[in-house]
């Protein structure tokens, strides 16, 4: 049997109904700005593809493999908040076992 490998995508979510990660293991997370901090949500308003589409190819080539997604960016142009970004880092040392990371430029 094959390790999995667990891999975080930081990016503008991954759209989990998308035909080609029907049977992904992905967990997302969002930012809520209100005080809790990172939470496990539904991606549903996906607005910017990115990181549906690295999930895809990533999926696609390796089916041993825990995504969790990191949504830092919002809408289709925008880049992420340097803040967000440094607490998403800082959430996945402390909380998740990734071993491989994705972050979009």
């Amino acid at each position: 049997m094959k390790n999995i490998v667990h891999v975080a995508i930081l990016d503008s979510g991954v759209d989990t109904q998308h035909k080609g990660l029907s049977n992904a293991d992905i967990t997302e997370y969002s930012y809520l700005d209100d005080g809790t901090g990172w939470q496990v949500t539904r991606q549903n308003n996906i607005q910017n593809g990115h990181g549906t589409a690295v999930a895809h190819v990533l999926y696609k080539n390796e089916k041993n493999v825990k995504i969790t997604s990191f949504k830092i960016i919002e809408g289709s142009n925008e880049e992420a908040e340097p803040e967000v970004l440094i607490d998403a880092l800082r959430y996945i040392y402390t909380h998740n076992d990734s071993c491989l990371l994705y972050t979009s430029p």
